[in-house]
């Protein structure tokens, strides 16, 4: 995770950095059995929403629970949904 003065973005191992701008967690929970082979299982699995509306995506980060704090700063909790009963 990369935080700058214009923008948030996760950058993995493999593949192409992610931008998160207007990034938004909208979930925190421990890795499945079948995603704790590959990742280790002490983790913690983060959903988030980021982009605008023509352009939102989803990603799911994975941070030890350590890092969990940084990563919630960086990428807000998303403000539940109050229009539901």
């Amino acid at each position: 995770m990369f935080t700058g003065p214009d923008a948030v973005r996760w950058v993995p191992r493999r593949g192409e950095p992610v931008p998160l701008q207007g990034g938004r967690a909208t979930g925190v929970r421990p890795p499945s059995v079948k995603e704790a082979v590959s990742i280790n299982p002490g983790s913690r699995i983060v959903s988030c929403t980021y982009g605008s509306a023509g352009a939102a995506g989803t990603i799911e980060i994975a941070v030890m629970p350590l890092d969990l704090r940084e990563l919630l700063e960086a990428v807000p909790r998303a403000e539940p949904d109050t229009d539901t009963p």
